[in-house]
């Protein structure tokens, strides 16, 4: 009966380890469609009472969102290194 209980522990431990590593590959993933449902949310609300300061501001966003991208795209820079390789 001890090793039943041994064995559950472990199996326990183990499945919490493995919820904790899944969560971890999924939290920025998460938090990053909360922000942009939160501004999206907050543009339109923000629209009905004060219609042109939400277009000034979704205006920036667009001008923000149009710079260099911070993780650059990953089968373009692949597509650079085999250029630069000749391969």
């Amino acid at each position: 009966m001890e090793d039943m209980a041994a064995e559950k522990e472990l199996s326990d431990e183990e499945l919490l380890a493995e919820y904790d590593s899944v969560r971890r590959e999924s939290d920025p993933p998460a938090v990053q469609a909360v922000v942009c449902i939160a501004i999206g949310a907050g543009l339109f609300l923000l629209s009905l009472k004060y219609p042109e300061l939400a277009g000034r501001l979704l205006e920036r966003l667009r001008e923000l969102s149009e710079g260099e991208p911070v993780i650059p795209d990953p089968i373009n820079m692949l597509a650079g290194l085999l250029d630069k390789l000749k391969i």
